[in-house]
């Protein structure tokens, strides 16, 4: 059964940061995504960025079902309506692209699934804005920085932003980001480290998970 657009939505702002990896591997990528879950991060994207991201994606959604149930797993780097089709076909809660691309706007809108766009200039997030869209990723972050959000904040206070690329999971970093108004932010490389994916150190993962919500909660507050 589908997940509703709101429900997503709400749970990522509540969790307050959005995980996304992607490994060749499928049992080191369940053993990433079991970590993070078991430490309370229950909405994660999977990118589709390397040759088994599709069949990888299938089979965590069929293994993450039972042990799983709260997870809400997401396929990110959507850049076609290929794509779209595809990942939602084997059942991706949610979307997320690198722009904004309004024939993936349209199949999402039509199919009711939750679509994230990355938006890096003011018309791109008007446009996004016109098209119903409430959660909007800026992306590349690093270039752009806590500023833009706090005037786009201003401009479109109903929207809801997560910053993409650059996020560093240290607290005034990310006191930056959440006093200029982000919902969210979005942890890459940051938390999924190399080191991690090489050495499949999944209890160090668990802990940084740990760390980087309750860091989360204490810059919010």
């Amino acid at each position: 059964m589908a997940i509703e657009i709101e429900s997503i939505i709400q749970s990522s702002i509540r969790q307050g940061a959005m995980p996304l990896f992607y490994d060749d591997s499928f049992d080191k990528s369940l053993s990433l995504i079991r970590a993070m879950y078991q430490s309370g991060m229950q909405v994660i994207e999977y990118i589709n960025r390397g040759p088994a991201a599709y069949e990888n994606f299938r089979r965590l959604k069929l293994e993450t079902r039972d042990e799983m149930p709260d997870l809400i797993l997401g396929a990110g780097t959507i850049r076609t309506t290929e794509d779209a089709h595809r990942f939602i076909g084997i059942g991706a809660d949610f979307l997320v692209s690198p722009c904004f691309d309004p024939w993936v706007a349209s199949l999402a809108a039509d199919l009711k699934v939750l679509w994230i766009p990355g938006c890096f200039t003011p018309t791109e997030i008007h446009t996004a804005w016109k098209q119903g869209i409430r959660l909007i990723k800026i992306f590349p972050a690093l270039v752009l920085g806590p500023l833009f959000i706090k005037a786009l904040k201003e401009v479109y206070p109903e929207l809801y932003f997560m910053p993409s690329g650059g996020v560093k999971i240290e607290k005034d970093n990310l006191q930056k980001w959440f006093d200029s108004g982000s919902s969210l932010v979005a942890l890459g490389t940051n938390l999924i480290t190399k080191s991690i994916k090489e050495n499949s150190d999944f209890s160090l993962l668990g802990q940084m998970s740990v760390q980087t919500l309750e860091l989360i909660r204490e810059v919010r507050s």
